[in-house]
């Protein structure tokens, strides 16, 4: 499952381009603990510095690939979404981005975030939640100021919320998420569907079940498109 080189070998097919506009989108991590002392609801949330510019309300997120990894070995792993079967291989996920807004909405993986999924640096062996993503594929254009704000004490918006579990009671760990493909709508971009790929990703981690060192995280990432996302689609479908 190569999925940042099928993205990247999309985006250089499509030849998409990124917007003049100074462009940056802000995802964060946030760790709440469950009833079950094992257990914790890992927050995505997503905001961009792009205010509205034009009463068509452009700027606001149109979609992204989020990843998950975990940074110690086997300390914590995500909650399958179900107990067998295909869904024990995906991660239990709920978006919190309304369907009809954004019709794309994929369940990240159950898989450990190796060199097989972009991810050489990771040299764990442990389970991570790789290319759950959202998209607004069916055009709707209905809910073009997704980010545009500071809710959740400056977090954004709730994208989705995934469960992850700690394999024993008194372990901590640190979780980075990666972004892959953001975009925001543009209605000037006339060429690429009303969308325009950021060009800074900005991200942060949580810490998760107390308190642990944390592996720095880029603050930027090479830009892909969005658009690409479909070739995720047609990986994680075929």
């Amino acid at each position: 499952m190569r999925t940042r080189n099928a993205l990247m070998a999309g985006i250089v097919a499509l030849g998409l381009g990124v917007g003049a506009q100074a462009s940056t989108i802000f995802v964060s991590l946030k760790a709440t603990p469950t009833a079950d002392p094992l257990v914790f609801d890992i927050g995505v949330y997503a905001r961009t510095d792009q205010g509205p510019t034009s009463a068509g309300g452009d700027g606001g997120i149109s979609g992204f690939q989020f990843d998950i990894l975990s940074t110690g070995d086997s300390k914590i792993a995500p909650v399958p979404l179900g107990p067998s079967g295909p869904n024990f291989a995906k991660v239990k996920t709920t978006f919190a981005v309304s369907a009809s807004d954004f019709a794309t909405q994929l369940t990240p993986q159950k898989v450990d975030g190796s060199a097989t999924n972009g991810y050489a640096t990771d040299l764990d062996t442990d389970l991570d939640a790789i290319a759950g993503s959202f998209a607004d594929t069916n055009g709707s254009f209905t809910k073009t100021n997704l980010g545009q704000n500071t809710n959740n004490g400056g977090l954004g918006d709730l994208i989705a919320t995934e469960q992850w579990q700690l394999s024993a009671a008194g372990n901590s760990d640190h979780l980075n998420v990666f972004v892959v493909g953001p975009q925001y709508y543009d209605f000037n971009n006339t060429g690429n569907n009303f969308r325009t790929n950021f060009q800074t990703v900005s991200t942060t981690g949580a810490d998760v079940g107390g308190s642990v060192s944390t592996t720095p995280e880029p603050a930027s990432l090479a830009l892909l498109s969005v658009g690409a996302l479909g070739l995720v689609r047609r990986r994680r479908t075929a």
